[in-house]
């Protein structure tokens, strides 16, 4: 919104027109990129294509086999992130203290 249409802080305009003013948003802007899920931009994906080929082209002429496969640079730049562990909360030192008698026999059990 800075960049485009000079709005600085976005909560001062009504938020139909920001809505309005976020479509005509460039695709690489940082909102377009979150709505579509995508977190690079068409350009950064097209330079990560090519130095991947580049990568598979150079081990493919240095034996291939012999080396490992060299990874795939936009398999990183677009893979999701994994999901951290989920938040718990206990609404007593009991609670927390059940649930960490049966972790602990699961863990024992194994």
């Amino acid at each position: 919104m800075a960049e485009t249409y000079g709005i600085l802080d976005y909560k001062e305009v009504k938020p139909s027109i920001v809505a309005t003013l976020a479509v005509g948003l460039p695709d690489s802007s940082r909102i377009k990129r979150k709505h579509s899920g995508v977190n690079i931009t068409l350009d950064q994906m097209l330079l990560a294509m090519l130095v991947d080929g580049m990568n598979i082209s150079i081990w493919q002429r240095g034996g291939g086999k012999r080396n490992r496969k060299p990874e795939s640079i936009l398999k990183k730049l677009t893979e999701k992130a994994k999901p951290k562990d989920e938040l718990m909360s206990f609404r007593s030192p009991e609670e927390y203290e059940a649930w960490m008698a049966r972790k602990r026999e699961i863990w024992n059990n194994e």
